[in-house]
């Protein structure tokens, strides 16, 4: 049988063992024959993820770029809003408060407060003092 490499190793020596000195070697339930068909199955089903893998991608670039379409939309669409509002406060502020669509959210900024540590007493200028006294 040919390597494949969704076959482990351990799998793939098991398999040869059975097309050249085990062949013709029948155990209860396993030989050359039902190794071999269970190997095909899972390339099979291998072949079948493959496939699905690649229409799910299509499907994802596809989500993108309908996501990119809507958030252009919307921006656009929140552009008139702003222009009609023009004369209506409360809608203005309301409109005002929206991110425009596609935007990365801003981020608090956080206070630069630095916390400092405890003021320790300097070593020498202590002993300087007790020396002094």
């Amino acid at each position: 049988m040919n390597s494949q490499p969704s076959l482990s190793p351990a799998v793939q020596q098991v398999l040869e063992l059975f097309d050249d000195a085990l062949d013709g070697v029948s155990f209860p339930d396993i030989d050359r024959e039902v190794l071999r068909a269970s190997a095909d199955r899972l390339a099979t089903a291998q072949g079948v993820v493959a496939e699905r893998q690649v229409a799910l991608d299509e499907a994802r670039t596809d989500v993108d770029q309908q996501r990119s379409e809507l958030q252009k939309l919307a921006a656009r669409a929140l552009d008139y809003a702003k222009i009609f509002a023009a004369d209506d406060a409360e809608l203005l502020e309301r409109i005002e408060a929206i991110a425009p669509p596609g935007a990365k959210p801003k981020r608090k900024k956080r206070s630069a407060k630095k916390k400092k540590a405890p003021a320790k007493p300097d070593t020498q200028l202590a002993l300087a003092k007790e020396d002094a006294a």
